[in-house]
């Protein structure tokens, strides 16, 4: 099991001024986690409520996550998640976490949130999971994050 205060100094290390940066200030994160289950139909993961109170997207290891608070970012995890359901039909399970150039990232909120990066072709696949090209899995979104972090670790260490 991944410790998620361990993910979070290993976030603040990479990025100190985040420490200064309210993310979305304790109860108002549970609020706005709350409305996005609610506007969604779903239930989200702990450990994606649990990094989300510290971490709101962003760019994090090369990738640009869409923001968690919707109400203040237009390209975040609400907006895109209801525009694939209409645009790809993508399955209510799945909640949009990124779109890196020909991919595409979600989160599976009824599998212990794994995490599927596949390609942008076989985001209509993912119902029936008959991929054209393997997709990279994580079991759990705190896998994913610290997948990122790791990433960005290793840029941080290059220069």
């Amino acid at each position: 099991m991944i410790d998620i205060l361990k993910l979070k100094e290993r976030y603040l290390n990479l990025f100190p001024d985040a420490k200064d940066v309210p993310v979305t200030l304790g109860n108002e994160n549970e609020k706005i986690l709350d409305e996005i289950e609610r506007i969604l139909e779903i239930k989200l993961p702990e450990d994606f409520r649990q990094i989300s109170s510290f971490y709101n997207g962003d760019l994090l290891g090369s990738i640009c996550i869409f923001d968690v608070n919707y109400k203040v970012n237009s390209l975040n995890i609400v907006e895109e998640t209801i525009k694939h359901r209409k645009g790809i039909n993508l399955p209510n399970k799945y909640v949009t976490l990124a779109e890196p150039p020909e991919s595409f990232i979600v989160m599976d909120t009824e599998n212990s949130s794994s995490v599927i990066w596949c390609d942008a072709i076989d985001a209509e696949r993912l119902e029936d999971k008959v991929f054209n090209s393997p997709p990279k899995i994580w079991n759990t979104y705190a896998e994913f994050f610290e997948n990122l972090l790791e990433e960005e670790e290793e840029e941080e260490r290059k220069y």
